[in-house]
């Protein structure tokens, strides 16, 4: 999936159950989102409220899913911080700077996962 333009955390809402919804019949899909088109428009606190209200049962079994930042900072931190929530429900979530790197976390040939 590929994003461009202000995405607020709806719209990252709104991604996530795309991703959900596409990927849910499929077993051990993995899912490589570019955001490195994007700005990002939300708050700490917009993370903490998403996070606190995202249900981890609707995840499909054995998913990963790769985010690929903007190469700005401000931006990486944001995207970076849902990635470390989402980790903590136990989710195969990865944040990236670089689409190689990403590819190889899907693939397995790499263990690092926020970068």
């Amino acid at each position: 999936m590929i994003t461009r333009g202000a995405v607020d955390i709806t719209g990252f809402e709104q991604i996530i159950d795309k991703v959900i919804d596409a990927t849910g019949p499929l077993l051990d899909c993995k899912v490589l989102v570019d955001f490195q088109d994007s700005i990002f428009q939300f708050l700490p606190s917009d993370i903490t409220e998403f996070l606190a209200r995202f249900d981890s049962k609707r995840w499909p079994h054995n998913n990963k899913i790769a985010f690929i930042s903007s190469p700005k900072r401000e931006q990486y931190r944001g995207l970076a911080m849902l990635g470390e929530g989402l980790l903590k429900m136990k989710l195969e979530v990865g944040v990236f700077y670089e689409m190689r790197e990403a590819i190889d976390w899907l693939h397995g040939t790499s263990r690092r996962i926020i970068r």
